[in-house]
């Protein structure tokens, strides 16, 4: 989750705020979108950023990801020098 500089400081002030602000976020998250759909992207950021298995991911899940990054589509087979 993204969060602004002014939004940090305050927490490092008052860390009791954040857990609430999280789980604030999390129950609208639930309503607009359901639980799997949040756990989904939860797990998702948490594979992209180091700390997970992409291997758990589903299909879906994946597919969106590289919709978001916009890495390219390869058709294989190419040359090897088609590549640069």
């Amino acid at each position: 989750m993204r969060r602004s500089r002014s939004w940090r400081k305050a927490t490092d002030n008052e860390p009791h705020d954040a857990a609430g602000s999280e789980a604030l976020a999390d129950d609208v998250t639930d309503i607009v979108h359901g639980i799997d759909e949040r756990k989904g992207v939860v797990a998702a950021a948490t594979a992209l950023f180091g700390r997970g298995e992409l291997s758990g991911l589903s299909e879906e899940t994946l597919g969106g990801i590289v919709h978001e990054l916009k890495a390219p589509e390869v058709k294989l087979p190419f040359a090897l020098v088609d590549a640069f």
